[in-house]
């Protein structure tokens, strides 16, 4: 729903649950798989020190 009403077309790539499902299936290829893997390294990579800020600083209060 995001992804439509955002116009946001590499938001459909955060969706890991429907390309489990889909590489399951066997609908999906494995060479359609790297734009979610990219995505997902991506947002691990912001994240990640993201939280590690947060956790730091909430152990310091």
């Amino acid at each position: 729903m995001p992804t439509i009403f955002t116009h946001w077309t590499w938001l459909k790539y955060v969706d890991s649950v429907t390309v489990a499902e889909s590489i399951t299936l066997s609908t999906m290829s494995i060479d359609q798989i790297w734009p979610y893997i990219g995505v997902s390294l991506i947002v691990l990579a912001l994240t990640t020190p993201g939280s590690a800020l947060l956790i730091s600083r909430k152990e310091l209060q």
